[in-house]
């Protein structure tokens, strides 16, 4: 299973980002901690290729700390600037200042020496549908200048904000990769990064029961009551006993998958079983020497 949900917005933004590229100094990419690798647009990066990067991990407070920290070694050691951040209690503009300037040093430099103006640096900001992207831009500004929703899609236009740190940030709508591999859309799909209309909820509702029975088993029997061993059983007998805990029944006390997948993706979203991560990184790669 694959689909392919990119609206008319999404390729008109991508447009206006390839139109405007020449106009900013470097690209942040905001990507959801939770799932560091399917919030990537690889497209995107491409893209962008000829610009500094840096990689931004929001929503780190929903995440596991060890596991965010291990995201960042991984992406550190192949090269890639990046930062956890959790852009709905923090303003972490002078941080990522600090981060710009160091990888703009030599640009700036040659600015100086050319008597050109000193101005402030120009940030591409981009990121897949509800990563946060709008809220971290209103974090940066220190006010309200991205409007904010919670729902993919959200923001449909792209904008210049303004920041107390000399950052320009150019807003822009959230933007998915053309076409989504099952496993990215599943893990997309959990986090709220596409629609719930668009894939089976039945569907991502068992996907994720089975990776939280191997993530936080302990989080999911303590959450429904279930038995200590009821965690080692098939994943659908699992969902069987949330069902009848939650009472996602039917008429004639049949099972009701579609309202038990919403409630376990709920009570993930609302960290119900705790801080978690979805995907684990990958494994360092020790120097041979």
């Amino acid at each position: 299973m694959s689909i392919n949900w990119y609206p008319g917005h999404m390729k008109k933004a991508t447009d206006e980002i390839r139109q405007k590229l020449s106009l900013v100094d470097l690209c942040c990419e905001i990507r959801d901690a939770r799932i560091p690798s399917s919030s990537a647009n690889e497209a995107l990066r491409l893209l962008t290729a000829k610009k500094k990067h840096i990689i931004l991990l929001n929503k780190k407070d929903m995440a596991d700390a060890k596991e965010t920290e291990k995201w960042i070694q991984a992406l550190q050691q192949k090269g890639q600037t990046a930062l956890a951040i959790n852009a709905v209690h923090e303003r972490p503009a002078k941080a990522l200042y600090d981060l710009a300037a160091t990888l703009l040093a030599e640009e700036q430099s040659k600015r100086k020496e050319q008597s050109r103006i000193n101005r402030e640096i120009r940030l591409l900001v981009y990121g897949i549908p509800n990563a946060g992207k709008s809220t971290f831009i209103n974090a940066m500004s220190g006010k309200r200048s991205a409007a904010v929703g919670d729902r993919p899609g959200f923001t449909k236009q792209q904008q210049w904000i303004k920041t107390d740190a000399d950052l320009l940030l150019l807003d822009t709508p959230g933007i998915l990769p053309k076409k989504l591999t099952e496993r990215q859309s599943l893990f997309l799909a959990c986090t709220g990064a596409i629609r719930d209309d668009i894939l089976p909820l039945q569907d991502i509702g068992y996907w994720l029961l089975e990776l939280l029975l191997t993530l936080a088993p302990k989080a999911v029997t303590d959450r429904y009551s279930l038995a200590e061993n009821e965690g080692e059983r098939e994943t659908l007998g699992v969902m069987e006993s949330i069902a009848r805990y939650t009472g996602s029944l039917l008429r004639g006390g049949e099972i009701d998958y579609t309202r038990t997948a919403a409630i376990l993706l709920d009570d993930f979203r609302k960290l119900r079983f705790g801080r978690i991560t979805l995907e684990s990184a990958p494994i360092a790669q020790k120097d041979e020497g």
